[in-house]
């Protein structure tokens, strides 16, 4: 994929990103937001604006890597969108043909997941509920996602009410606790479980489809045990 390929890929996506362009003997920013590119510089040439965009892709072929770096805003000094990019890179490719195709290396300065950081239950979640809707999910004490909870007051909570009492008999196998705002659904087999919160809007959303929600979050329980 070519420098220029990646950048219509990214508008396409329509999601902010702040990307560091490094070169063998400069180095380039570009800001993207939405599905306009708002800002590029080359600092090493004193390019800014379309002339910086300009320069990254006609020297594509010298570009080593593009990383990602967290969103941050910054005074736009350019509005591209995906049509006028395009426009502007394929003229170019045509006169140079394959000249410029270099595979570019693209590294994230996000955080690497790790194996055991894999999300087992968020898909599962993700396909029944809005993604707004979803407050926390956790499985055997380990949270897959948290957003406006103190983890830490609701991870020790869920876990209360998934051993229960230990010395009871029988275990509860599923419990679904309805507060005002949000609602907790707890799955447990053996000595598993699994939890997840979400606004109490989402309700009528797992009602819909109970058994199929459940059937799926215990089958990736039970593969914990």
């Amino acid at each position: 994929m070519t420098f220029a390929e990646l950048l219509i890929n990214i508008i396409e996506t329509r999601k902010n990103q702040l990307l560091k362009v490094i070169a063998w003997d400069w180095e380039g920013e570009l800001l993207i937001k939405g599905n306009r590119i708002v800002r590029a510089e080359v600092e090493e040439e004193e390019l800014y604006g379309l002339e910086a965009l300009k320069f990254m892709i006609e020297n594509q072929s010298e570009i080593r890597r593009v990383e990602f770096h967290p969103f941050r805003e910054k005074e736009p000094n350019l509005g591209i969108d995906q049509m006028e990019l395009f426009n502007l890179v394929v003229p170019r490719e045509e006169r140079e043909g394959e000249e410029n195709e270099t595979e570019l290396e693209v590294e994230s300065m996000e955080p690497e997941v790790e194996p055991e950081d894999e999300k087992l239950l968020l898909p599962i979640c993700e396909k029944y509920f809005s993604e707004k809707g979803i407050k926390l999910i956790a499985v055997n004490g380990r949270v897959e996602l948290s957003r406006e909870l103190d983890t830490e007051k609701v991870l020790n909570l869920l876990e209360k009410l998934a051993k229960g009492d230990e010395e009871a008999p029988c275990r509860v196998e599923k419990l679904l606790v309805r507060f005002d705002k949000l609602f907790c659904l707890i799955l447990t087999t053996g000595k598993s479980y699994c939890a997840v919160v979400a606004d109490i809007g989402e309700l009528p959303n797992y009602e819909l489809d109970e058994p199929a929600i459940d059937e799926e979050l215990l089958s990736v329980l039970t593969s914990q045990n």
